[in-house]
């Protein structure tokens, strides 16, 4: 999820264990941004590199003020979650 200043721009991709997945699997809601992958594609990639990639861009008019550091510098967080919504470890999300 972005944060408020944020919004999506352009286009997103996303790679299981290296190959491209279909972008249907994709979907994003207001700030949010989700990958969705198949029972299948996670029992047969098990530990394999998960990479979704997105453009994002500072919002016309937003207030950067709460995101300047001492130093002068601005600095958005760019935080990521997941969800593993499996039946002997439902509702995980780190």
């Amino acid at each position: 999820t972005l944060v408020d200043v944020l919004e999506f721009a352009g286009t997103s991709s996303a790679k299981l264990n290296g190959q491209a997945l279909d972008a249907s699997q994709i979907k994003v809601e207001g700030q949010t941004i989700t990958l969705t992958l198949t029972e299948d594609q996670v029992k047969a990639n098990g530990g394999q590199a998960v990479e979704l990639t997105f453009d994002a861009k500072i919002k016309a008019g937003a207030n950067l003020s709460a995101y300047v550091k001492e130093d002068g510098r601005t600095q958005i967080p760019n935080k990521a979650s997941y969800d593993a919504s499996f039946p002997h470890k439902p509702g995980v999300h780190t």
